[in-house]
């Protein structure tokens, strides 16, 4: 099998994409960590995949929480095998409810664009700066974190659309990357968590940058 060996840790695991993330990588051979909240869910989820033949770990953490994340990700190196082979698939399953959620961002509205966009960074954000920390130590996390740049910037390429249409070359890029910086995670860090500053004055921060780079009014 094309997964064979390799395991799979799936944050929200027992329902809906992440389930199915589940069940689709056993069957390609992955032994699979099944994260969550509910130990009554995730017992069932690990019944049932190691019912369909498959290989798992029952885990119970919040993925908010670094430390229950860490112990989480122990153990399950622990059952299965090293750090190193640790196949990133919280991908499959955070990253597509990513996308989903992100791609909900009114095009031209740039209040309503960073709304959602902060409102993934505030219930995301924490879990993707534990992932940027280890990305220069494992490939499989470094390959997560290249598409989540490749994705922000084609985000921001598509939701600024109009203000980046009549620019070309040099121009037009300069002013991508100052909305990608504009609006990027590590900026929503600066100002939420290590400014402290509250949701409503970080979006308005965020909201006066992009307007400011956009000549909006």
């Amino acid at each position: 099998m094309e997964l064979s060996g390799k395991v799979a840790l799936i944050t929200g695991a027992t329902s809906g994409i992440g389930r199915a993330s589940a069940f689709r990588l056993a069957a390609e051979g992955a032994a699979i960590g099944v994260l969550g909240h509910g130990a009554d869910e995730v017992h069932d989820t690990v019944a049932a995949l190691v019912a369909a033949g498959g290989r798992a770990l029952g885990l119970i953490a919040d993925v908010a929480d670094e430390a229950a994340m860490e112990i989480a990700l122990a153990t399950l190196i622990a059952h299965f095998g090293r750090k190193e082979d640790l196949f990133a698939a919280v991908l499959e399953d955070w990253g597509g409810r990513m996308v989903e959620s992100r791609d909900e961002a009114p095009v031209g509205d740039h209040a309503g664009a960073i709304r959602n966009l902060l409102d993934h960074y505030d219930t995301e954000g924490n879990r993707i700066l534990h992932l940027l920390a280890e990305e220069d130590r494992f490939p499989a996390v470094r390959a997560m974190t290249d598409e989540g740049r490749k994705f922000h910037r084609e985000w921001v390429e598509r939701i600024f659309e109009l203000s980046l249409r009549s620019l070309r070359g040099a121009r037009r890029e300069q002013l991508v990357i100052q909305l990608v910086v504009a609006t990027d995670l590590l900026t929503w860090k600066l100002i939420r968590l290590d400014m402290k500053l509250s949701r409503r004055r970080t979006e308005a921060a965020i909201v006066q940058m992009v307007d400011a780079l956009t000549g909006a009014d």
